[in-house]
Order: structure tokens, then sequence, then C-alpha cells
């Protein structure tokens, strides 16, 4: 692997204090504020190197707080005098584990928004204009704009041509249960039998929930009237809209999103961070989530896998019960967008339908934006519009 040491004396400090260095990089403290590195230079020959024989811009990140800290690395082509970058790496960072980031060059076109995951690292996202490596007179690494102080080491600045391995903290970061462990907090499970004594007392909580007396079976609110159709609908009354449930009442739809028990957690690569994983198959299948996105990758769900701990095969159908019961109690009359189908439709209530496959065309705007005044965009959106029927 070439590999081309950064000159740690070319780099100057903006808003922040060098509290230890090592001849790897910078303990640093961060003030108020964006603050970080930077590098000025002609184009191509920032940090001493040179960047037109680099596929990657590499560095270790350690995060001395108890909290996972935000990371801008922006670039900067000469045309642009701001003081905001052309384009912007946002990238999240665990706290207490020496990270390694590698930035891909390509990306600086632009064109993906959301970055695959790499071991160690959190969500990446790229925000800007695509930008041409050859006028880059300028870059930034630090964090994202706070209201307090924070420290950090910022280490082993090099390009490489090809991108690093990612070693790991020898560490247990996640518990049995799916909670961090670099921490404690009211509330945390301690133990099996004290995690399945509080999850069975909420579910023999057997009262049955309902919407407050003046509100209809769909909730909708009885004080106002139309007539009833038998479906939801809308009728306009002077210059308002208004929704309409099945029995003629007004309908004020208070939703929440992303109801479902399937939100899970990235494993592959940082397996060895995890105390316990359970079994992919057996009794423990449905906490596991294969996807494409990005990347192939496996999740774990450890919400999935203690409800499983608690209630077996039933889960599902218990998870179902405490969560409309619940939503009954905080007043939600709508499971909203991104919400689990099957749940939608076992808890009887409105839900939002978010459409499958967003109309595209062949060519494209600024990444996945299509062309929204062709011909084939109104073809394609009359398609995807049959989903309704």
């Amino acid at each position: 692997m070439s590999i081309q040491p950064m000159d740690l004396a070319l780099f100057a400090l903006d808003n922040c204090e060098v509290i230890g260095e090592d001849g790897e990089g910078f303990e640093l403290i961060t003030y108020p504020g964006i603050a970080g590195l930077v590098l000025r230079d002609v184009p191509g020959r920032l940090g001493g190197v040179d960047w037109q024989k680099a596929g990657y811009l590499v560095f270790d990140v350690l995060v001395h707080e108890e909290w996972s800290v935000g990371l801008n690395v922006g670039f900067w082509e000469e045309s642009n005098l701001t003081d905001q970058p052309s384009l912007v790496f946002v990238i999240g960072v665990l706290p207490g584990v020496k990270t390694r980031i590698a930035l891909p060059l390509s990306e600086l076109n632009s064109q993906q928004m959301f970055q695959g995951r790499t071991p160690g690292r959190l969500k990446t996202v790229i925000h800007g204009n695509k930008v041409d490596l050859a006028a880059v007179n300028q870059i930034s690494v630090g964090v994202q704009l706070s209201s307090f102080t924070q420290k950090l080491a910022l280490t082993n600045f090099h390009l490489s041509i090809d991108e690093p391995e990612y070693p790991l903290a020898e560490v247990k970061l996640v518990d049995e249960f799916g909670q961090w462990t670099q921490k404690n907090w009211p509330g945390k499970i301690l133990s099996e039998s004290e995690l399945l004594n509080h999850l069975k007392s909420i579910a023999a909580d057997d009262r049955v929930r309902s919407f407050p007396t003046d509100w209809s079976k769909y909730g909708g609110w009885t004080g106002k009237k139309f007539d009833a159709t038998g479906y939801f609908r809308t009728q306009k009354v002077g210059e308002t809209w208004w929704l309409v449930d099945p029995e003629g009442n007004a309908f004020y739809s208070t939703g929440l999103d992303c109801v479902r028990p399937d939100e899970s957690g990235p494993v592959d690569g940082i397996e060895k961070w995890f105390t316990w994983l359970p079994a992919e198959e057996g009794i423990y299948r449905d906490a596991w989530k294969k996807t494409n996105w990005l990347q192939p990758s496996s999740s774990i769900n450890f919400a999935a896998v203690n409800l499983i701990r608690a209630f077996g095969e039933t889960w599902w159908e218990t998870w179902t019960n405490l969560t409309l019961n619940q939503m009954k109690d905080w007043g939600f009359n709508t499971v909203g967008n991104w919400s689990s189908q099957r749940f939608a439709l076992d808890s009887k209530l409105p839900y939002v339908y978010p459409l499958e496959d967003f109309p595209q065309t062949s060519s494209l705007i600024f990444r996945d934006f299509p062309d929204v005044f062709s011909e084939e965009y109104q073809d394609n959106s009359t398609r995807f519009a049959l989903q309704l029927h």
C-alpha cells in the first residue's frame, strides 16, 4: 500500500488549542463554535503531499468525551473565498475508541449523499457541490458547531492509494441487552431477570386503552360533524379543507412516524465490540436483518432480542398490543410514514402508506433527482401513483 504522510507543521489551528503532541498528530481542546485543523496551500500540494496520486484521505480520531462527536471534513476550491466549504463530509464518531477515517476522494463528485459504513465509523453524509480535486487549496478537519469545549486527538494524517485496514480497540462496547457498556444511567438493565420482570410487568397491565371520550373509534373529533360515508375523505368548508373520518367526524391526524420493532444497528466488521450476539437462526431469527442499501450488511435489533427473551414466539403480538396501548395513552390516532405495515393493519388505526420506487428518469439533474419537467417523468409518475388504487 502506497501512503504519503502529511507534514504536521503545515496544519493551522482554528478556534482550538494543542494540549499534547507526540509526532503522530494533535491532542486538541476545541472551543465553542466550529473548531479544528486547517490546511492551506497551492492546489494539489496540501500537507506537502501529492493529491493526484491518492485515492483516500486517512486519519485517526479519538474522542476524549462521554458522548459521540460529529466531525466535519471540508474542502474548498480556490475560487471559494467564503467561510463555507464547497463540500463537506459529516462523520459521526464514537467516544473513547480510536477510529480510523478513510474518505474516498472519488466521492468529491458529490453524487452520493449517504456514504457506506466502515468499521468503527458512524453515519457519514456529504453536503455541497462537486469539487475538482485539482482546484482544492484548503481543507479543514474538526468538530461540528457546538456550544461547549471538547477534547479529541487527531493523528496519523496521510494519503493512500488503496483503502486502509480499520483496526479496532480491544473493548466491549455493547452488552447482551444492546446497551452501551461505557456508561451507567438510571433505569439501565443490569440482569436478564430484571429485563424479564420489567417487560412482563408492562405486558401484565391489561387495562383497555381508548381514545378520549369526545373522539370516535377512528380518532376523529365528534365535536364537528359532516356526512358519514363509511370512508375517510376530504371536505371543503369555506376556504378550509377538512379530513373526515368514516363516521362523519372531523379528523385531525396526529401520527407517529417509524412505528416498527425492527430498528437495528450494523454488526459487520465490529463483532468484537459486542459482549454477545444471538445465533442468526432459531428463536432470534427475526432480530437479524440483511440489507443491501449502500453495501451488503447484517444488523441486529436488540429491542426484538429482548422481546423474544421475554415472550418467545409471541413477541410480535405482545409488542403490537403494548405499542397500540402506548400510542392511545399518548393521544396518537395515526400510524405515520415508514412504519410497519403489519402493525398498521393489526392496529386498526388510520395509517400512512409509503409508496415504493419513486419515479426516476434516465437523465438526472443532481444525484438521484429526476428531470421533473420531462415526459418520461410524467409517464413514470402516473405509473407510480397507480399504487394508490
